[in-house]
């Protein structure tokens, strides 16, 4: 997706300069290819479908990097945790929410990577994985987010009336209720949920083919009308 480079680069805090990953195949136009380079855009080779190896490689990178900086003056590197969550994903605008985290710090992790830099990586990479979890809305199963999602509807009734700000610890928080339940009356309450959802959908599926079929009936009445209105109109010059 586009959208998501571009939505991370204007929002992104402090101007820092961004880098993103992007299939190699893109790399392959002569006419991309210079901007993708110039924008510091990393080439990912989709089949080997290795990404786990590339982010360990990126974050071993970042560690290096820091290494060589400390050594030098002593600067502290950071590196902040984002993710866009979207909300409506329809056809007209969307709404998203970009939660950025409190920058992790990696000096802490200097000291253990001059010692054993596999080990620190993987720590660093557990550390990222944690705090992203943190942003972001996690759900066991499809049932239980659909069952969550039916709930923040039947309680608020319209998305737009959950604060944006509260809109991922609202939803994390139903999540986690519905999954920490246990014996038959929660694994009930999650059938009931997901059930009167997926009738809603239904009921709003044949509304929508309804209208859509009354709308096609109308639609040939009126060229219908407008036919028998012209054809009229040229008898009456033809008399």
């Amino acid at each position: 997706m586009i959208v998501d480079p571009a939505v991370l680069a204007v929002t992104f805090p402090h101007n820092r300069k961004l880098h993103f990953w992007a299939k190699n195949s893109l790399f392959a136009n002569k006419y991309t290819r210079p901007i993708l380079v110039g924008g510091g855009v990393v080439p990912v080779d989709r089949a080997t479908k290795n990404n786990k190896a590339l982010f360990a490689a990126t974050l071993e990178a970042a560690l290096e990097y820091a290494s060589q900086i400390t050594q030098q003056d002593n600067t502290e590197e950071s590196n902040s945790d984002d993710d866009i969550v979207i909300i409506k994903k329809r056809n007209e605008r969307q709404i998203i929410i970009i939660p950025y985290g409190s920058p992790i710090q990696i000096d802490p992790y200097l000291k253990d990577f001059s010692l054993d830099n596999r080990v620190t990586v993987k720590a660093l990479t557990k550390r990222i994985e944690s705090e992203i979890e943190k942003l972001t809305i996690n759900a066991s199963n499809w049932e239980i987010s659909n069952a969550a999602s039916m709930t923040r509807m039947l309680y608020f009734s319209d998305d737009k009336r959950v604060p944006l700000e509260d809109y991922v610890k609202v939803t994390q928080r139903l999540l986690s209720a519905l999954s920490g339940g246990r014996g038959s009356k929660s694994s009930d309450m999650i059938e009931n949920l997901v059930a009167t959802r997926r009738l809603c959908l239904d009921n709003l599926r044949k509304v929508s083919e309804d209208y859509r079929s009354k709308s096609d009936d109308l639609r040939l009445a009126l060229e219908i009308s407008e036919r028998e209105q012209l054809s009229d109109g040229l008898d009456k010059k033809s008399a």
